[in-house]
């Protein structure tokens, strides 16, 4: 149970230890590293503390949906992706930005978790899916 407090002060560690790039020392390089160990422990502390939450419970549906269409929202990500990006869409490559690029991942697979909840209300499988089923099991 240490981990549901510890969580937050592994994390406040770990950055404070990830901050010693502003020194310039030899043994800098070796306390940017732990910092980096104390900071994923933090993580990973924090992720199992909010999956095991009731706030959690929601998002596990979601995820669920997203999961089960995995080979379908794949394909669609890398359709929607380079018809962007690719000089056959619209050629962008290079041209938006990092940030352009951090919103277009992060509401594209908002986007999945939610259109894959409402498609899963309806049907069982995805359609990239349910083709693969019919042709591995010949039905």
């Amino acid at each position: 149970m240490a981990y549901r407090k510890g969580w937050v002060w592994m994390i406040i560690i770990g950055l404070v230890l990830k901050c010693a790039t502003f020194i310039d020392a030899p043994w800098s390089e070796l306390v940017i590293t732990l910092g980096a160990y104390v900071l994923t422990i933090g993580y990973i502390q924090a992720f199992i503390v909010f999956y095991y939450s009731k706030a959690a419970q929601g998002f596990k549906r979601l995820l669920a949906g997203l999961g089960r269409l995995s080979l379908s929202n794949y394909l669609a990500q890398s359709i929607i992706c380079t018809t962007i990006f690719y000089s056959y869409g619209l050629g962008l490559f290079g041209q938006l930005g990092s940030m352009f690029g951090l919103l277009l991942a992060v509401g594209l697979y908002t986007a999945q978790l939610f259109i894959s909840y409402l498609y899963l209300k309806k049907w069982r499988r995805g359609p990239v899916e349910w083709l693969m089923g019919k042709w591995v099991y010949w039905k």
